[in-house]
Formats: C-alpha cells, sequence, structure tokens
C-alpha cells in the first residue's frame, strides 16, 4: 500500500471515555497506506484532547497528517450530528469509515472496504459484531447482515464516499443511520460485503456511560 491511494479518514466522534484511546489504536494500525484518523470532540471536551494529544505524540510525531482533532462549535449529546458536522465541514477526505469511541474495527477493515469501492460506487457495507454483557456478566454476541435494512446496517458497518454523504440528514433518532445510508447508496449505489468488519460494544456500564447512537 503507499500513499498515492485514495484518503481515507477513520472518524471517533467522542465525548471523552476512555475507551477513545482503544479506538484510535484501531485506526491507526489499519493496513490501508493512506488512513487519517479523526477525533471529532462533542464541543469542549479536554479528556479526548488529552487522550488524542498523547497517541497523536507518539503516532504522528511529526505531524505529517496522520491524526487530526477537532471540536464542533457547539456541544449536539449525540453521536450522529457530530458525524454529520465533519460530513459537511469541507475537512473530510474523500472516503470515511466511522467508529464509535468505545468500539473496534480489525486491521484489514479499510483495506478490505477499499477494494470494494469502485469508481461511481457510494457506498461500501459489511457485517457488525454486538457485544452485550448480560445482567449476569455472561458475554452475548450477535451477529447483523449489513444489509441496507433497517436494524440491519449502521454508520460504523459503512465505508462512504464522501461527497456522496455531503447534505444528507444524519440526527440522532431510530433508524436515522439506516435513511441516512439508504439516502448516500442513492447517489451511486451499494456493495455489501459478508464479513465482520466492525465490533460494535452494546454495552454500557455506569463508568463509560455517554450517548450512543443504536
Amino acid at each position: 500500500m503507499t500513499n498515492e491511494m485514495p484518503p481515507v479518514d477513520v472518524v471517533i466522534a467522542t465525548i471523552g471515555r476512555p475507551s477513545l484511546e482503544q479506538a484510535m489504536l484501531a485506526g491507526l494500525h489499519q493496513t490501508y497506506g493512506n488512513v487519517r484518523v479523526v477525533v471529532v470532540a462533542d464541543g469542549p471536551c479536554p479528556q479526548a484532547r488529552r487522550i488524542f494529544g498523547w497517541l497523536a505524540e507518539r503516532h504522528d510525531p511529526d505531524g505529517i497528517g496522520r491524526t487530526l482533532y477537532l471540536e464542533t462549535p457547539t456541544h449536539h449529546g449525540a453521536g450522529n450530528p457530530v458525524k454529520h458536522w465533519f460530513i459537511n465541514s469541507g475537512l473530510a477526505s474523500p472516503f470515511m469509515r466511522f467508529c464509535d469511541d468505545d468500539d473496534w474495527i480489525p486491521p484489514r477493515s479499510v483495506e478490505i472496504m477499499m477494494l470494494a469501492m469502485k469508481p461511481g460506487l457510494s457506498l461500501v457495507t459489511c457485517m457488525m459484531c454486538t457485544l452485550t454483557v448480560l445482567p449476569s456478566g455472561r458475554p452475548r454476541y450477535r451477529l447483523s447482515t449489513g444489509a441496507l435494512v433497517a436494524d440491519h446496517v449502521g454508520c460504523g458497518s459503512s465505508l462512504i464516499r464522501t461527497a456522496a454523504a455531503q447534505g444528507i440528514p444524519l440526527p440522532h433518532a431510530k433508524n436515522a443511520d439506516y435513511e441516512f445510508l439508504r439516502a448516500v447508496a442513492d447517489r451511486g449505489g451499494v456493495e455489501h460485503l459478508r464479513l465482520p468488519l466492525y465490533w460494535y460494544n452494546g454495552y454500557r456500564c455506569d463508568a463509560h456511560r455517554g450517548y450512543s447512537d443504536g
């Protein structure tokens, strides 16, 4: 992989949860050769700034563009409006992949999805593995198909062509991810990969409580 490949942003909307570190490392360890990890905080967020700062210092010490930190002008209280702000900010790369600040993507996730992003295509989706911890403490895993159907796909299980997503509403509401992605697909088409390339944390304990787009 070389940096002649189209740039891709791994976009992490955050409120500064400690798990932001893991999400950033997942983006920094992608095998695709032209990835930028973009952390977008929901308004002023000293915790996010601190976590980003020490990781960027180690992984992008020369400031060569592997990382970018931004804060939205206003606080939204939900992840989708933060993502919508960045999509339409004029700062985004031609392609983007989303990862919530307590979720994870495997190292080849961007590479595999970009191989499927053919010219003119606007959306690539993948399967999503959801981890839920039951009250008993036992983990439960569930695979979502990633097909373009309500309750089967979300922003995290998608790679989008930025130009095709600009101007499309992305509110914090039930089925908002699906409606957004369907509109993106209408602008160029969708390719669905039957591979689990996104791990979603469906459990919110008190120590990490915050907004969720689920």
